[in-house]
This record gives C-alpha cells, sequence and structure tokens, in this order.
C-alpha cells in the first residue's frame, strides 16, 4: 500500500512539473496564435498590391494582454479565417526599437492593449480591443471593413479623376480614429451617400498623417498646434488630446477650394449643405 502511494505521488509530482514546464514556457515563450502574421514591410507591399486593409497587433512577448489576445482571439478558427480571408495581417514587436518607433509615431501606441485596422495606404483607421471576445472583435473589425470611407480614392487619384470627369472633389478631413467613426455614421445615410457619390469625387484626408498633409498643405490650411484627439497611452488605455473638427472641403477640378463647413452631429445638416451646394 505505501509503495502504491509512494508511487501515486511520484507520478503526481512530475505531472505537476510537467504543468508547471508548460505554463512557463507559454508565458515567456508566447506564440503569436494561429494568424500568419508578416513582416510590417512586406504587408504594407502587399497590401497595396492585393488593395487589402491591415490589421496591426502591437505585441509584447511578457505581456499578459499579449498572451490574452493570443488564446482568446488570434486562436480561434473563425477569427483567423475571417483575417486571413479580409485583411494582410502583421504583428509588430514592442520589444524591438524600430517596431516600437512604428507604433507610437504612426499609430499613437505603446502597449498592446489595442490591434489597428489600417487601410491599404497604412493609414490608421480605428482601434480594436485586445481583451474583447473573439465574437466582439470580429463583429468590430466587419463594421471598420464596411466603412464607406475605405471605398474611397486617395487624395491623388480624386484629384485626378475630378478632372478627368469635370467633377468637384469632396474632402472629407478627419483628425482622429474617433472622427473616422464618426464621419462613417453619417455616411451610412443612403440618401447622403448617394449624393456624394453622384455630384462628387469623395476622399478622405487623415490629418494625424504626415503625408497626407503634405498632399493637401496646398488645399487645406495647417494649424500646426492641431493635435490629434486620441491616442494611445501605456497606462489606462485612452488619452484624450485637443483636436480641430472634422469637416468638408469641397474642390472644384483645379483645386480652387468651392465650399468648407464643419462636420457636426446631424446628418441632416450635412445633407442639407450638400443640396444646397449641388443645386448652384
Amino acid at each position: 500500500m505505501q509503495q502504491t502511494s509512494n508511487t501515486y505521488s511520484k507520478y503526481t509530482g512530475v505531472a505537476f512539473v510537467i504543468f508547471i514546464t508548460v505554463a512557463l514556457v507559454n508565458f515567456f515563450f508566447p506564440s503569436k496564435g494561429n494568424v500568419n502574421w508578416m513582416d510590417y514591410k512586406e504587408a504594407l507591399e502587399k497590401a497595396i498590391s492585393v488593395s487589402k486593409p491591415l490589421l496591426i497587433f502591437p505585441m509584447q512577448k511578457y505581456s499578459g494582454r499579449t498572451k490574452l489576445a493570443e488564446n482568446s482571439i488570434f486562436s480561434n478558427d473563425s477569427v483567423v479565417s475571417f483575417i486571413q480571408s479580409e485583411f494582410i495581417a502583421t504583428s509588430l514587436d514592442l520589444d524591438k526599437a524600430n517596431e516600437k518607433t512604428i507604433a507610437n509615431t504612426k499609430y499613437k501606441t505603446n502597449n498592446p492593449n489595442f490591434s489597428i485596422v489600417a487601410d491599404k495606404f497604412g493609414r490608421g483607421v480605428a482601434y480594436l480591443d485586445n481583451s474583447w471576445s473573439s465574437s466582439v472583435f470580429m463583429e468590430f473589425a466587419r463594421r471598420i471593413l464596411n466603412f464607406k470611407t475605405m471605398m474611397f480614392l486617395n487624395f491623388d487619384d480624386a484629384k485626378y479623376q475630378s478632372q478627368l470627369q469635370s467633377k468637384p472633389t469632396l474632402i472629407f478631413v478627419s483628425n482622429s480614429f474617433t472622427q473616422n467613426i464618426d464621419i462613417n455614421e453619417h455616411l451610412k445615410d443612403e440618401d447622403l451617400f448617394k449624393a456624394i457619390d453622384t455630384y462628387f469625387i469623395p476622399t478622405l484626408v487623415m490629418m494625424y498623417e504626415e503625408w497626407d498633409k503634405t498632399l493637401v498643405k496646398d488645399v487645406i490650411p495647417i494649424d500646426n498646434t492641431e493635435q490629434i484627439s486620441i491616442g494611445v497611452s501605456s497606462q489606462n488605455g485612452f488619452k484624450f488630446t485637443k483636436s480641430a473638427e472634422a469637416r468638408i472641403i469641397i474642390t472644384s477640378d483645379k483645386d480652387s477650394v468651392l465650399k468648407t463647413f464643419i462636420i457636426g452631429n446631424d446628418t441632416e445638416e450635412i445633407k442639407s449643405a450638400i443640396k444646397e451646394f449641388t443645386k448652384k
């Protein structure tokens, strides 16, 4: 009986050691789930070539939030299939100086609490919380994919089409990820979207992107004191600062500014302004 007890204790001890070892290995050497994460620069090139948005996963080797996302979101078969089908997936390793700089300067995040949806040009569009359940994460990612602005031409292509079709360009000017969401909430109104699509060449300019600022400097006056209204801090998640308001600028096919107005909370006001302009 004593021998059986000793044998049982021996195997129990071995099993415990194996369990602890596996747990430590999983914590200190976490995988990145089942998603095929590409190198960031390669992902940017591929996104443009295949015309797909990016899903960017900022991660850290010893981060609990990274591990949570890998185990609850990026290991879910439905989520993995969805990401691989709809996005070019890339990760940014925040333990590497160059990748941390990209996350910090371009996407305003220095922690792994949020993933980022970016358009095919690498411009950040919205954050996704890595603590969400896999179903909620996928639902919000799908909503962003359906943003009307994701279908818009970039600024240069919009100007070219404006000249080609002799149509004015309608420029949505956004200063933050939050304003991207607000603009797309307005564009859910089918009458508004139809009017814009009929009478204008629409485009979205993101003023938190240095490249966008450079492109539109001759059309949109830049105030260097303007800041992005939302960023991600290393502590509590969101950090709010002063921002310029979102606005619409309508330019002629010769790039002269025809009308400018602030985008408020009322979709009807936007529709009324667009209707008034098209009557001229």
